[in-house]
C-alpha cells in the first residue's frame, strides 16, 4: 500500500522569521501547493511586502477554496 503525505497547514508563530526564511517558506509554498493556512504571527522582522506575496501565494494554493493567513489575530 501506497502512503500519501498531505501538508494543508503550517504553524509558524513567534519563530523569528526573518526576510531570508520567509523567501524559503514562499519558494516551499510554491512547491508545497496543498498547504492553505499559514500562520507568521509574531515574526516582527519579515518585510511586509514579503508577507503579501506568502499570502497571494497561499491563495493561489487555495484554488478559491478556503484558506487562512494569519499576520497578526486570526
Amino acid at each position: 500500500m501506497k502512503m500519501l503525505f498531505v501538508c494543508l497547514a503550517v504553524d509558524l508563530q513567534e519563530c523569528g522569521l526573518t526576510d531570508t526564511l520567509a523567501e524559503y517558506i514562499l519558494d516551499s509554498l510554491r512547491i508545497y501547493s496543498t498547504v492553505v493556512v499559514v500562520d507568521i504571527r509574531g515574526n516582527h522582522m519579515v518585510n511586509r511586502g514579503l508577507v503579501e506575496r506568502i499570502i497571494q501565494q497561499v491563495m493561489i494554493n487555495s484554488d478559491g477554496k478556503t484558506t487562512q493567513v494569519c499576520m497578526h489575530h486570526c
